[in-house]
């Protein structure tokens, strides 16, 4: 059922946020509020455990009823999907329940009409690569032909630890080329993740590489948004591991120059850092993305003069 056209951004400069849903969608808006951000990313269930999808259903359209009675002023929101959900599983029982999981995670994000549905594709585990990407387009495409919705499911590249899909973009684009609605897909990239995968940024060049890959494999248009991490972990280690921005192996102003680059800065930039005492992203780390992404668009520009 749709509930309404999804909620987009602006063009503008925008960070954001991964916030706790606890206390409910709204709560999760004022955590967004109170730290500066522009948007917000949620889980809508706890993102290990297989959750009462009548529960998390009913929360979504309480919510709706009152954020549209409290405020129209709501953060955009994105939604995490469960890290449980592996459409490449050789297992039958995980991979059908992945499959009712993902469908229950958009049928909320659409009540919540959020800007987007960002997803792990998973792994094929000790099965082939070919096999564990034709379970994945056929789990994608059962999900969409029984969801009807607004909402973009957006693929997140991966770090390609183990045996784990969509490190490549060559990878997504060829899942894209197989999907039945392959315009209701577009890519969330980790600059993390993108980072351990072996691509460096830390110059004009290096990032003028990475746009024209992009370009030549799943295109600029694509791609809706960042997840803005740096690095515990070097360059091509394969490891998922983030860290506060400035604090680690990508640096402050490889950052900078991948946030300002005008294929993409007007894209949300979604922290997912530690943040203090490893509780999230705060204030402070919302104020360093948006100095970074304006330093950004400040050396582009000059570099263009």
């Amino acid at each position: 059922m749709k509930f309404g056209t999804t909620l987009r951004i602006d063009k503008k400069m925008t960070i954001g946020a991964h916030v706790s849903k606890n206390g409910g969608y709204l709560k999760a808006q004022d955590r967004g509020r109170e730290i500066g951000a522009e948007c917000i990313q949620i889980f809508v269930q706890s993102p290990r455990s297989w959750q009462s999808p009548v529960r998390i259903e009913s929360e979504a359209i309480e919510f709706r009823s009152e954020s549209t009675l409290k405020s129209k002023k709501i953060l955009p929101m994105y939604v995490h999907a469960s890290y449980l959900i592996n459409l490449a599983s050789p297992q039958i029982e995980l991979y059908k329940r992945s499959i009712a999981a993902l469908k229950d995670n958009l049928n909320i994000s659409n009540i919540i009409n959020a800007a987007g549905l960002i997803l792990h594709l998973g792994s094929y585990k000790d099965t082939t690569r070919k096999d564990g990407l034709k379970r994945l387009i056929a789990g994608l495409n059962e999900v969409t032909d029984s969801v009807d919705t607004d909402v973009p499911i957006l693929i997140e590249n991966t770090a390609g630890q183990g045996n784990t899909v969509g490190r490549e973009f060559d990878e997504i684009s060829g899942i894209l080329s197989e999907l039945n609605e392959a315009d209701r897909f577009g890519v969330c990239i980790d600059t993390q993740h993108l980072f351990a995968s072996g691509y460096t940024f830390e110059s004009f060049e290096a990032v003028h590489h990475l746009t024209s890959k992009i370009n030549s494999t799943i295109g600029i248009e694509k791609v809706k948004c960042f997840h803005f991490n740096d690095s515990v972990v070097e360059s091509g280690s394969l490891r998922d591991r983030h860290a506060n921005l400035g604090e680690g192996f990508i640096g402050k102003q490889s950052l900078a120059l991948i946030a300002g680059t005008p294929s993409f800065r007007y894209l949300p930039l979604i922290l997912e850092v530690p943040g203090l005492n490893r509780s999230g992203p705060g204030k402070t780390d919302v104020t360093t993305g948006k100095r970074l992404l304006k330093k950004g668009i400040n050396l582009w520009d000059l570099r263009s003069l």
